[in-house]
């Protein structure tokens, strides 16, 4: 991510309505499938922890780690407080085997070249009964300058992330699409850009600032998504989320 990118994050990530909302999903999905260990504070890792704000989140579930290569990221960790940071590749987490009940990967995956090497180091690194919460992007139509500035290296079907996390050993407990109030809006942008030629024109973030009314509305239809995913999956939407646990024997 381009530098300047972490600072518009710092400055949105709270109120923004895309940030805030799938930050919710992934409280509704802790809830329903993970459980503190019992005796001891759970052991949370959030890989990829970008400027810290899911750290904050996660600390009342148990003690956190963040783990991210960027030292920008890392630095504005530090300004939220947290101390219990490492640089590290995704790839090859410094960590022991079995040491974390929770591994949050938030906007990750679809990053990297080796995304089946980091699903098998999700699985290493997971306790027995752990948890790993994955969000990625979604469809391959769907792509856009968006993802071109953003530096990401694809777009998954549903199908697609099942194989990734499954060849690493995780075992899918749930897999859903999210975000779909804006998926037709994400693919007419998509439809539109695809007819022009994309080697004249600079890729830019699209992150619209919003009036406070249209702000609160997608927020609470990412809310409403949130709970709805407690019971069922939805089956469209501009993103994935996966909750997965590490195989046995794998």
């Amino acid at each position: 991510m381009e530098a300047a990118e972490y600072d518009r994050n710092y400055a949105l990530e709270r109120d923004y309505w895309f940030f805030r909302g799938m930050r919710r999903i992934l409280h509704a999905l802790a809830a329903r499938w993970t459980r503190a260990p019992e005796g001891r504070p759970a052991r949370i890792l959030d890989v990829g922890c970008g400027t810290g704000i899911l750290l904050g989140e996660l600390a009342p579930r148990g003690r956190t780690v963040g783990a991210d290569r960027s030292p920008l990221a890392l630095g504005y960790c530090r300004l939220r407080g947290h101390r219990e940071l490492v640089r590290c590749d995704a790839g090859a987490l410094p960590f022991r085997a079995r040491c974390f009940d929770l591994v949050v990967a938030n906007g990750l995956i679809e990053h990297l070249d080796e995304d089946a090497g980091f699903a098998a180091e999700l699985a290493r690194v997971l306790a027995p009964g752990g948890r790993a919460l994955v969000v990625t992007s979604a469809g391959p139509g769907l792509w856009t300058d968006h993802d071109r500035a953003n530096h990401h290296r694809r777009r998954y079907r549903r199908s697609e992330l099942e194989a990734v996390l499954r060849s690493g050993g995780l075992e899918l407990l749930q897999l859903s699409f999210v975000n779909l109030a804006i998926l037709p809006a994400v693919w007419a942008v998509a439809r539109l850009e695809a007819l022009r030629r994309p080697g004249r024109r600079v890729p830019r973030r699209k992150l619209p600032r919003v009036p406070p009314v249209v702000n609160a509305v997608l927020y609470a239809l990412l809310a409403a998504e949130s709970w709805l995913l407690r019971r069922s999956n939805l089956p469209f939407g501009v993103s994935l989320v996966a909750v997965a646990g590490a195989r046995e024997g794998a």
